[in-house]
């Protein structure tokens, strides 16, 4: 996930990168962070939540939020759609691919095409580090960042079919 927020803290606020969000808490990038302990808000648009930074180091900070928040809410408009939508669409195809597979046979192919669940989390990860990498030119997520959201959605699909994969082998067996 990059989406820029403003971190907001006792000494005044600043630009954060939100490498990750979930209902509870974030983990944040940023150049100037607030220690483990001190109340902050989160801040993207109209949007706030307030929590406390849980820890702090290398230009990074867990936080956990006060309230629940809704994630989809904090996402750009079309990314937000476009995740769930790809997400969908995958699963449904994998599902699709299954139901016309059935056989007797143990397999651990995710499609037709003999790539494998363990292959599958492998080139996830080799994205991700493609990702990262470009998230850490501040002038790559200003021109870039939807596109940076993009890449995010797609390895959690790629996440997510992986382990479809391995569930449908496990069932299989």
């Amino acid at each position: 996930m990059f989406v820029m927020a403003s971190l907001a803290a006792r000494e005044g606020s600043a630009p954060v990168k939100v490498r990750n969000l979930s209902s509870t808490g974030a983990l944040v990038e940023g150049g100037v962070l607030p220690s483990p302990g001190e109340p902050v808000s989160l801040l993207r648009g109209a949007l706030r939540v307030d929590g406390n930074v849980v820890w702090c180091r290398s230009g990074k900070a867990g936080l956990r939020f006060d309230a629940v928040v809704n994630v989809s809410d904090w996402l750009p408009r079309s990314i937000a759609q476009s995740r769930n939508q790809q997400s969908e669409d995958l699963i449904s195809h994998f599902k699709a691919d299954v139901v016309t597979r059935q056989t007797a046979f143990k397999y651990n192919d995710v499609a037709p095409s003999g790539i494998n669940a363990a292959e599958v989390r492998a080139l996830a990860a080799e994205l991700q580090g493609l990702s990262d990498s470009l998230a850490d030119d501040d002038l790559v997520i200003i021109r870039h960042g939807e596109k940076l959201q993009v890449i995010d959605a797609v390895i959690q699909a790629l996440d997510k079919l992986a382990g479809l994969s391995a569930l449908e082998v496990a069932k299989a067996s």
